[in-house]
């Protein structure tokens, strides 16, 4: 079992190192892929909405060099409510932020 959760925590560290090598993620509608915008409301669980975010300033892809910037969803925790179907992916890009209090 301990074998098991090693390797999970392994794979989700390497994903992590190669989003962050590629400068977190491609500009949007770069490299043909399909980009589509979504809304979600997260009501905080525990304190926490179940997510990390990583970027905030520019940084040139070495691929093509372009430069993408933004904020990006780099972690989804497993229980969080921002893991729910429909939710949240890594790598996701943060557009715009309405914070209510209720």
């Amino acid at each position: 079992m301990t074998a098991l959760r090693y390797q999970k925590k392994f794979t989700e560290y390497s994903a992590r190192l190669d989003s962050l090598s590629r400068c977190v993620a491609a500009p949007p509608g770069g490299k043909g892929e399909e980009t589509k915008s979504l809304t979600l409301v997260l009501h905080r669980d525990s304190g926490s909405l179940g997510f990390n975010i990583i970027g905030g300033r520019p940084c040139v892809d070495n691929q093509d060099g372009s430069s993408s910037e933004g904020i990006f969803v780099s972690k989804i925790v497993d229980s969080g409510p921002a893991a729910k179907d429909g939710g949240l992916q890594i790598h996701d890009r943060i557009i715009e932020n309405i914070q209510k209090t209720m």
